[in-house]
Order: C-alpha cells, then structure tokens, then sequence
C-alpha cells in the first residue's frame, strides 16, 4: 500500500513539473498553427455556391 501511495506521489510530482513545459509547446505549435492556417486557407478554392437546381429541390 505504501509503494503505491509513493508512486502516485511521483507521479503527481512528475505531472506537476512537466506540465508548463508540455504547455508551452502546445502554446507554441498553436501560434504557429494560426501564423500558417491565413495562407493554407487562402490558397484554398472557394467553393462555388448552389445551383439553381438544388435550390429548387431542396425548396419542394
């Protein structure tokens, strides 16, 4: 019982170290992520809008 009370200490030690670390990675590959994204999206076709056809189905 004790070995696992110590594990689980450890654990939550190693979890409590590691997570500014683990969260400014994330926070860095986000802001990469929105840096890059306005150029993948412009690059992007913009879709055509309905036609007239479906507009007429989809009103009957």
């Amino acid at each position: 019982m004790l070995t696992v009370a110590c594990a689980l200490a450890l654990l939550s030690v190693l979890v409590l170290l590691l997570a500014p670390m683990l969260l400014g990675r994330v926070g860095a590959a986000l802001s990469l992520l929105r840096l890059h994204g306005h150029s993948v999206l412009a690059a992007l076709p913009h879709p055509r809008p309905p036609s007239l056809i479906v507009l007429s189905i989809s009103r009957t």
